[in-house]
């Protein structure tokens, strides 16, 4: 049946076996993973970015820091490379201006820390999504309140 096609023939057989590589890790894999949550820190007790240590093997999750002094950081992202993390500021006014924010922070490749890197308007109140484009150059924010998208550089 598949004589006449030998590639889709081979193909075909080697699916089952690709298709499991990428679903299961391989056994060199961190046996821990860093988890960043963003909460609403505007009439609560929370402080920030909460950075956990997920263990693979138990699901178990472990506090391991707090970034503190990020106001209402209510949704985050990841740049593509890893080195950044990206949240929304979910506030209507930023320095002055009817407007929320994103903070930016550099990813310490070997704690996972974060470090504050700026802030910029997203020119729209109440910023509540957001997400970095394939080729990390830019940052897209939806605005509830504004009901507007703002693109960042």
């Amino acid at each position: 049946m598949f004589s006449s096609h030998p590639f889709l023939t081979a193909t075909l057989l080697l699916l089952p076996i690709i298709g499991s590589i990428f679903v299961s890790p391989p056994r060199s894999a961190a046996a821990e993973y860093r988890v960043y949550v963003g909460t609403y820190t505007r009439g609560s007790d929370s402080q920030g970015i909460y950075q956990l240590s997920m263990d693979s093997q138990t699901g178990k999750l472990s506090l391991v820091g707090v970034t503190e002094n990020v106001e209402n950081p209510s949704f985050l992202a990841i740049h593509p490379n890893q080195k950044f993390l990206y949240a929304v500021n979910e506030t209507r006014d930023f320095q002055g201006q009817k407007s929320g924010a994103v903070s930016a922070f550099t990813i310490d490749p070997q704690t996972g820390n974060l470090t504050f890197l700026n802030q910029q308007s997203t020119r729209g109140g109440d910023p509540c999504h957001l997400v970095v484009d394939a080729t990390g150059k830019y940052v897209l924010v939806a605005n509830y309140g504004g009901g507007n998208i703002c693109s960042l550089p």
